[in-house]
């Protein structure tokens, strides 16, 4: 089974200009490089490495308010779990960019 074999909605593609628009307005970092995350349902996401560290980025869809679902579980299992601070919000081009901090894992996927 391939990586790719649960999307709903194609992955919405970025390049680094726009992401070193996004991470500068959220630190002022910059882009050293970043990598699709190909499993995901919904969501398109990224691990970007900035000159400022390592992070997450969540892209939600267009007219989509499951971001705000996703808000709420992070607040309310930040404390009882080991789970990605949530770091900042920016709406990008009718998106939503979730940015968390990262934690280095394995996918249960690959584990399995």
């Amino acid at each position: 089974m391939d990586d790719a074999w649960e999307r709903s909605i194609p992955l919405f593609l970025i390049d680094k200009l726009e992401l070193n628009n996004i991470f500068y307005d959220f630190n002022k970092s910059r882009i050293n490089r970043f990598n699709q995350v190909s499993i995901g349902c919904r969501n398109s996401n990224y691990i970007v490495e900035t000159n400022n560290g390592k992070y997450l980025l969540r892209i939600c869809p267009s007219n989509s308010n499951g971001y705000k679902n996703e808000i709420a579980v992070c607040n309310g299992l930040n404390k009882l779990v080991n789970i990605p601070e949530l770091l900042y919000i920016k709406e990008y081009k009718g998106r939503h960019c979730l940015i968390y901090d990262y934690i280095e894992s394995l996918s249960l996927q690959k584990l399995l």
